[in-house]
């Protein structure tokens, strides 16, 4: 069994507003994001203010605190055994990709399997074993605030571009939404173009 865990309580402070209610199409960011969590995962939790159906909705007690602090959070209502973490800002996630890294965590070989982008480790598009995000309670009450921390603490694998790009050759699920410009860009990409 597997689950997915995204994160979509951020400030949006670039953005203006709440990102994860702008629209995306005929659905918001979130949603697009949770469209493709239900494909690969049966069980799908949302932490953030509002949640889509088919979704479980957690709420931090305090936000703005960072993903690590939102990932405990959120682990507290997963019960699979490997959990995608994702941001809510990704639309174009693709699910092949997210079926691989939970196939290559699933394994057992690794705590954690996380694609490397030429921007670096993407730790929120990512498979985490339930014992390495355990881990993160720990961190948090060290103070830390970033999954960069948690994936020096565990066993990670990770995935460089020549091997993800066999599921996701555009890395379209790595591109998320920061401005109102980003979402323009992603929004003129055609079906077409991202070979769907």
């Amino acid at each position: 069994m597997s689950a997915a865990l995204i994160l979509s309580g951020g400030q949006s402070a670039r953005f203006g507003s709440d990102k994860s209610l702008a629209k995306f199409g005929p659905a918001t960011l979130l949603e697009r994001s949770v469209s493709v969590a239900v494909e690969v995962a049966q069980e799908v939790v949302v932490v953030g203010p509002w949640a889509p159906s088919r979704t479980t909705r957690v709420i931090e007690p305090e936000r703005y605190l960072g993903p690590l602090s939102a990932v405990v959070c959120g682990l507290t209502k997963v019960t699979a055994e490997y959990v995608l973490v994702l941001a809510g800002d990704h639309p174009l996630l693709q699910p092949a990709l997210l079926l691989e890294l939970l196939r290559q965590c699933g394994s057992g070989e690794y705590s954690a399997v996380v694609p490397v982008t030429e921007h670096g480790p993407q730790p929120l598009v990512a498979c985490y074993s339930r014992t390495a995000l355990a881990h993160a309670q720990r961190l948090v009450q060290q103070g830390e605030r970033s999954m960069q921390a948690l994936l020096r603490q565990v066993d990670t694998k990770y995935l460089p571009s020549e091997q993800w790009q066999e599921f996701d050759e555009g890395g379209w699920s790595f591109m998320d939404v920061d401005t109102t410009d980003d979402l323009r860009e992603l929004m003129n990409l055609t079906p077409r173009s991202l070979g769907t």
